[in-house]
C-alpha cells in the first residue's frame, strides 16, 4: 500500500508521519473522515464505547451537563427529562 490516506470516521490522527489511526474514546465521536482530533459528545448526549461514530441521546429521566461524558446521570429529586 503506498500514499496517504483518510483515518476513517470514529477515528483520529493528530500527529503527522504516522502508520495508523486512533479510536475516538469514550465519550467523543468522529462522524468525518481524515480528522485530526475527535470531538466531545455534546451536552445531553453521551458515548461508552470506543470509536463512535454518533453520540447517543441520554434516556429519558436523564442528563448531563457537560460535553465529552461516558454517561447520563439520572434526574435529581424535583427534576425530570422527557426528551428523547
Amino acid at each position: 500500500m503506498t500514499g496517504c490516506y483518510a483515518c476513517p470516521i470514529g477515528t483520529e490522527q493528530p500527529n503527522q508521519g504516522q502508520s495508523v489511526c486512533l479510536d475516538c474514546g469514550e465519550g467523543f465521536w468522529n462522524p468525518v473522515t481524515g480528522q485530526a482530533n475527535c470531538q466531545g459528545c455534546p451536552k445531553g448526549f453521551f458515548s461508552a464505547d470506543n470509536g463512535t461514530t454518533v453520540c447517543e441521546q441520554c434516556p429519558i429521566g436523564t442528563s448531563n451537563a457537560v460535553s465529552g461524558q461516558t454517561a447520563c446521570e439520572a434526574c435529581g429529586v424535583g427534576r425530570f427529562s422527557s426528551a428523547k
